[in-house]
């Protein structure tokens, strides 16, 4: 079992006898992340714009999720 973080997850790859039963297809993050295809990155709430489509918000925060370029553009 993993106790980290996904992110220490998925970079460090899980115990193989633990996750045998998955099928190879579900794998290919990990392998995404070995071939450089992929990048993770921590997003800090603050600057996540997407929190505006999972959840109602205040006014302020949805004002300030409209100011981030990736939202606007």
């Amino acid at each position: 079992m993993c106790t980290g973080s996904k992110r220490a997850c998925m970079e460090l790859g899980f115990d193989k006898d633990k996750s045998k039963h998955i099928d190879v297809k579900y794998h290919w993050i990990r392998d995404a992340l070995d071939v450089k295809l992929l990048e993770l990155a921590k997003v800090h709430t603050n600057d996540n714009g997407v929190d505006m489509m999972t959840r109602a918000l205040l006014r302020r925060k949805f004002e300030a999720c409209c100011e981030i370029p990736e939202v606007t553009s």
